[in-house]
């Protein structure tokens, strides 16, 4: 599901990739999307392509998750790669160590969520701990 999309949006060059993935998002009436680092065997992407993290945030580390909202983007890296999510990716997406910031107090914080927030994630490439911390 999340490659035909990114396969889409990808064609629009007029638009940043995370520009054109809250584009659709909005069109869909998703709040947002999580974007893992993973393939559907929960490893690290073995081609350029299937790198959803590097396509879109142009990240090239192996360990980190995006979270794309309407309004907002931001990349979930551990500490051997912080310093490169900084550098590498556009000034207006946050960058935050896993230790120091959850996913879920981003997607509280009250400017980045006005509504009940419908995050869209495809269930091939979350794993199930995953979704349970999301959850709690």
């Amino acid at each position: 599901m999340l490659d035909s999309i990114i396969k889409k949006i990808i064609k629009k060059p007029e638009r940043s990739p995370i520009e054109a993935l809250q584009e659709y998002l909005t069109k869909h009436g998703y709040g947002g999307m999580i974007i893992p680092h993973t393939d559907s065997f929960q490893n690290t992407p073995s081609s350029p392509e299937s790198n959803r993290l590097q396509v879109l945030f142009d990240f090239k580390g192996s360990a980190g998750l995006g979270i794309v909202l309407e309004n907002a983007a931001a990349l979930f890296v551990d500490g051997r790669y912080i310093l490169e999510a900084q550098n590498l990716i556009s000034p207006s997406l946050e960058v935050f160590l896993w230790t120091q910031k959850s996913i879920q107090d981003f997607l509280d914080e009250p400017e980045k969520t006005s509504k009940k927030l419908i995050l869209g994630f495809d269930p091939l490439l979350i794993s199930k701990n995953c979704l349970e911390d999301l959850k709690n």
